[in-house]
């Protein structure tokens, strides 16, 4: 009995088909039209408030102490790291700067749930209307009489 990837995420567990049983196909048919996606996670990044609460404000002050701990960045690329959340981040420089603030890595990183927003549908009272069937109306400038 075989587990797929898919089935762990759902927790489910079925027989993995052999290869002699249909096609082989890249989505076997159990996982069709099933929505994967329950809830989007994303991040909360505090570098920066926690670096205020330890008394550095500079952001050039990390790059000699992330270098010192073998981690090569540029001036600019400390600079994004600091002042925006980043979408990768490598697992030594997570180290090195947990190292240099002394702190842990949930002090840097704070998981949440994302909600999506919801379209406002109703235009007015009753009706609806799609952005795709909209069309601008050509303005009419008149001269005073």
């Amino acid at each position: 009995m075989g587990l797929h990837d898919l089935d762990l995420l759902l927790g489910e567990r079925r027989q993995e088909p052999s290869p002699t049983e249909g096609d082989c196909q890249r989505v076997p048919p159990a996982w069709r039209g099933r929505q994967t996606v329950k809830r989007k996670m994303g991040i909360h990044w505090h570098l920066r408030a926690l670096m205020a609460t330890k008394g550095k404000y500079m952001t050039s002050d990390l790059v000699p102490k992330l270098t010192e701990r073998g981690v090569e960045l540029s001036r600019e690329q400390v600079y994004r790291l600091v002042t925006h959340q980043p979408e990768r981040l490598n697992v030594y420089v997570l180290a090195a700067l947990c190292d240099i603030l002394e702190c842990t890595p949930n002090d840097l990183i704070e998981p949440v749930v994302e909600h999506g927003t919801v379209r406002k549908k109703t235009v007015a009272e009753g009706t609806t209307a799609d952005v795709r069937t909209l069309r601008p109306t050509r303005a009419r400038i008149k001269n005073k009489p």
